[in-house]
């Protein structure tokens, strides 16, 4: 026990470090993600409405289903304009941005 406190207490705060900090310039970019995927959104209905179906739980199904649609190549494109590499990063910012909300 007095192991795995040592091994929190010493990495915890590299773990907290390690996150991109929140600057306006992140939040502005993560925030212009759901206006284009909006617009993505005509152009393939089909996946979007299955992207609906899935339950907030089942985010790792989703973001999976996401990455071998063929929406993916587009999206990935949206993601890059916005400085994010992955629909992991832009849902961790998202999550933080919202915790951060929540929080006030």
């Amino acid at each position: 026990m007095k192991y795995l406190l040592t091994v929190l207490f010493f990495c915890f705060p590299a773990l907290c470090l390690s996150a991109q900090p929140l600057s306006k310039s992140l939040v502005e970019s993560v925030y212009s993600v759901p206006g284009q995927l909006d617009e993505l959104e005509s152009k393939y209905p089909d996946v979007f409405s299955e992207i609906k179906r899935f339950d907030e739980f089942e985010q790792e199904k989703m973001v999976k289903y996401i990455e071998s649609s063929r929406a993916y190549p587009e999206i990935k494109k949206i993601l890059k304009s916005a400085n994010l590499t992955s629909l992991h990063e832009m849902r961790n910012i998202m999550n933080r941005i919202m915790g951060g909300l929540n929080s006030m």
